[in-house]
């Protein structure tokens, strides 16, 4: 197999375990604030109900906001699988790697997209494109913009609640 040279390899590994770690922290912190809110409105909405504060066709828009809420923080909740994937990945893989046991990244590249799920084979292949084009940042870059996209998500949610929360209070 053709030996690649990776253009500043060192300095391109800081570069994305840099944003790797940018992405998990902030991927982790908006994972556990949606499903603290998205848990709290629920309690609130389940004493409203269940103390016959009012009747549920009072409520109906409330819990409408909700699901959609609830909605956005499943797809929120699955790009922060993603990040958190990846991030597991690219950190067990740097453990594994040994410097005196040189691995043919072309083979190791291929073998690893080959062990992928059908479904997930397009995100190792797009990371291994621009790995072989000598662009090591990628992976990185690919998952911080994922957690930028589930702040974006926890953001609606946040949105989605409150209006909840008014449409909510303004019943009582």
């Amino acid at each position: 197999m053709k030996e690649f040279k990776i253009p500043h390899f060192n300095e391109q590994i800081l570069v994305c375990r840099s944003l790797i770690v940018a992405a998990k922290n902030a991927s982790s912190a908006m994972e556990k604030f949606i499903q603290w809110i998205i848990a709290g409105f629920a309690a609130g909405l389940t004493y409203l109900l269940a103390n016959q504060r009012v009747s549920f066709a009072e409520l109906k828009p409330a819990v409408w906001a909700y699901i959609c809420a609830v909605v956005l923080g499943v797809v929120q909740r699955y790009l922060a699988m993603i990040v958190s994937i990846g991030t597991q990945v690219f950190q067990e893989a740097e453990k594994l790697h040994d410097e005196k046991r040189p691995v043919d990244l072309a083979r190791f590249l291929i073998l690893y997209i080959e062990a992928q799920p059908r479904f997930s084979r397009w995100a190792a292949a797009g990371a291994a494109s621009h790995f072989m084009k000598g662009d090591v940042i990628g992976t990185g870059r690919r998952l911080l913009i994922f957690a930028i996209w589930q702040s974006f998500l926890g953001l609606a949610t946040v949105a989605f609640l409150t209006v909840a929360f008014y449409l909510a209070l303004r019943v009582l």
